[in-house]
């Protein structure tokens, strides 16, 4: 059974579609779910790229060869931001406009636009990459159950996979080997962003609840500290701290020694008239 690839990128697209609006309604819900935002305009820019990749060979096939896949890029590297956001790192905000102006200035010669094996070969290495990239940078970010870390890398390095395949095809076999791979290309990116998606969610909330509860303990840390000095000038006497503290927390006398003195005198009396 042959799978419809006009028919498939529409769906894809669907499905993307599907996806960015989510990622923005969870981002709205949850204050930690805030870099799900820049997820869901990656998706959203494959929901636009995809149905556009179908104009190759008609009389637009400019506009789906430069502004479909430049669009496909800038996803693929906004997903790089979203990971990276998430982790804590920096985001590296240069890397979608970096990753679609390289293919758009390479459109610009008319040699490239005239070569196939070069364009499948730029623009799957380039797609590789970024999508590869986002993988290594969504496994080493993940906090939770450890074993899960090469399921994430394996599955959301299918794309890379596909697009290294789809490269070698268009050198041994031009238009022909690549459009049989053209299915499992999408697919493979497909299961790329839902993963992506569905891996992003918990690890954020994991990242804020930590965060969370180190700001208490600092909270905490300080409001301890507060009452200790609080404290401490309760016990300082008034005359500016002239005299020293008491060892069990009250302020000397400055007769006191006189007093004892006076005391002792009359006891050794006492005792005298007593002999």
């Amino acid at each position: 059974m042959q799978i419809d690839y006009p028919t498939l990128l529409v769906t894809a697209a669907g499905t993307c579609l599907v996806l960015g609006l989510l990622c923005f309604v969870m981002a709205q819900s949850e204050t930690p779910l805030r870099p799900l935002r820049l997820c869901g305009f990656g998706h959203l820019c494959f929901a636009l790229g995809m149905p556009m990749l179908l104009l190759r060979g008609g009389p637009y096939a400019a506009f789906g060869i430069v502004l479909g896949n430049s669009i496909g890029l800038f996803g693929w590297g906004l997903q790089v931001v979203a990971v990276r956001r998430c982790a804590g790192r920096p985001p590296w905000a240069w890397l979608p406009p970096a990753a679609a102006g390289t293919w758009m200035l390479a459109c610009l010669v008319p040699a490239f636009m005239a070569s196939f094996p070069t364009r499948a070969f730029l623009g799957g290495g380039l797609a590789g990459l970024l999508a590869g990239l986002a993988a290594w940078e969504l496994a080493r970010s993940w906090t939770g159950w450890r074993p899960l870390r090469p399921i994430i890398l394996l599955l959301c390095g299918l794309h890379p996979l596909a697009q290294l395949l789809r490269m070698a095809a268009a050198a041994l076999h031009g238009a022909e080997g690549v459009a049989a791979l053209n299915p499992a290309m999408v697919l493979s990116g497909l299961a790329a962003i839902f993963a992506c998606t569905v891996v992003l969610v918990p690890e954020a909330l994991r990242r804020a609840e930590r965060q969370a509860g180190a700001r208490l303990a600092a909270a905490h840390a300080d409001t301890a500290a507060s009452r200790r000095l609080a404290v401490a000038a309760d016990r300082e006497p008034a005359g500016g701290g002239l005299h020293e503290p008491h060892p069990a927390g009250f302020p000397l006398d400055p007769d006191l020694p006189r007093q004892q003195h006076r005391k002792g005198h009359r006891l050794a009396a006492r005792f005298a008239r007593c002999r």
